[in-house]
């Protein structure tokens, strides 16, 4: 008896002493984005591709360059054949320049990096939606997942209840001389056995909170608890073939994120062509210059030293016209592999949409299945607590023993379990066709 207080004990004091706060399933998701480290990376992706995509970036515009040179001198010439001879001679000189080089056609190249450089701020982008979508995919069937292993304690809980009710009832009729110690023994094992499966119970259920907390990208994953706010209902969806399969042609995010792919491989295409060789480019350099010179010199007959200054400024604008006639055939290989990469990339697509289409059929079928199983549950639970409660008054009249009476908690507890992780799996469905048709990111 006193084993059994413990386990009674304990069951209240876990449920009781495990600190929680309201947890909805919007706040586990905005949670979990705002942790996610994947998704902070995904957006500084934007970001630098963000900073890339500009007119310069692409080729649009000059390239200036300044500089000086400091070119200094010292000569001692002690040559007899020099008219220099026994002259020291010295020179300073300064020549600041600046440069401006500017390609002002180059095959339309500018254009071509510039749609190209927007089509990688596109993929970033796409790429981070698909790391919160995922994001928000682990979330939902994390938190449901607790909330399911939640409502298990609950169905534990009852059934606990009903045994700590028929032990009493035993053992009442015993002190009253009507019972015998065999049937007591017999509902003290049934009573042990479901406080223990709630106790597993409630492990579980905190194992499932774990997985939530690892989900949302908490630090201390087994420092926090929820009372879960949002409810795991049947709610039936209606879904049409076509229309799901349109949407998930215009929205899901990986085959959006093959074509944003695919328009990379045609800009590549246009970026290869735009080498043959009856495409000139055309290019401009412009630039100054001015050398600054002082020159010195000096031997043992001059009084004094002889200097002379100098300056020189020059300027220059220069064009240039070249043509890419032959590289051993380097241009020609570049846009064949350029195109058949684009076609592989058509392929990957059409292989990418045949896949999607047949796990939506798949999952659509699945989901029209479990709807039928839920309804199968529901007149199984109906039954079998329509049993329990007859089986209960039948029991307590001893018109059944209690062999039969457990027979029937336990398929009680059989039916309520099934019926609860059918519903699971129906929502896991649900929020499968929604990730394939793009339409999680609503969520958020």
């Amino acid at each position: 008896m006193k084993y059994i207080l413990t386990l009674t004990l304990v069951s209240y004091c876990v449920l009781s002493s495990w600190a929680q706060a309201d947890l909805s399933l919007e706040q586990a998701i905005a949670t979990g984005l705002k942790n996610n480290y994947q998704i902070q990376i995904a957006k500084k992706r934007i970001d630098a591709a963000k900073v890339n995509n500009t007119m310069g970036a692409a080729g649009a515009y000059p390239r200036v360059t300044a500089g000086f040179n400091s070119n200094n001198s010292f000569l001692v010439v002690n040559n007899p054949t020099s008219f220099l001879d026994g002259n020291t001679l010295a020179g300073l000189g300064l020549t600041p320049t600046v440069d401006v080089s500017w390609t002002l056609f180059d095959n339309y190249k500018v254009r071509i990096n510039k749609e190209r450089l927007e089509q990688l701020e596109a993929q970033s982008v796409g790429n981070s939606d698909l790391v919160i979508e995922n994001s928000i995919n682990a979330i939902i069937l994390a938190y449901y997942r607790a909330v399911i292993e939640q409502g298990k304690i609950d169905v534990f809980q009852q059934v606990m209840d009903l045994s700590r009710d028929r032990y009493d009832f035993e053992v009442a009729k015993q002190e009253l001389g009507t019972g015998s110690t065999f049937q007591v023994v017999q509902v003290k094992d049934a009573f042990l056995s479901d406080s223990t499966n709630l106790l597993r119970q409630q492990n579980a259920f905190r194992a499932a909170v774990r997985n939530l907390n690892i989900a949302m990208g908490e630090e201390d994953a087994t420092d926090k608890s929820y009372n879960l706010t949002d409810e795991l209902t049947l709610d039936q969806q209606v879904y049409n073939k076509a229309t799901l399969r349109q949407k998930m042609t215009e929205n899901n995010r990986t085959l959006r994120n093959q074509m944003l792919n695919q328009e990379l491989l045609k800009t590549n295409v246009k970026l290869q062509e735009s080498n043959q060789w009856y495409m000139p480019k055309v290019a401009v350099s412009t630039g100054l210059n001015e050398a600054l010179s002082q020159n010195f010199l000096w031997n043992d007959a001059l009084p004094d030293i002889v200097s002379a200054g100098g300056r020189q400024f020059t300027y220059y604008l220069n064009f240039s016209v070249s043509f890419n006639i032959y590289n051993g055939g380097a241009y020609k290989r570049a846009i064949q592999n350029a195109t058949i990469e684009k076609e592989i990339g058509t392929l990957n697509i059409a292989n990418q949409k045949r896949t999607l289409f047949g796990q939506l059929d798949n999952q659509l079928a699945t989901y029209q299945d479990q709807l039928n199983v839920i309804a199968l549950n529901d007149q199984v639970i109906t039954n079998a607590q329509q049993n329990l409660n007859i089986s209960e008054e039948r029991y307590k009249r001893t018109l059944i023993n209690s062999f039969d009476y457990r027979n029937v908690q336990l398929a009680y507890l059989r039916a309520a379990l099934t019926r609860l992780e059918s519903i699971y799996n129906l929502k896991v469905l649900e929020t499968e066709l929604t990730r394939l048709t793009g339409g999680l990111l609503n969520v958020e």
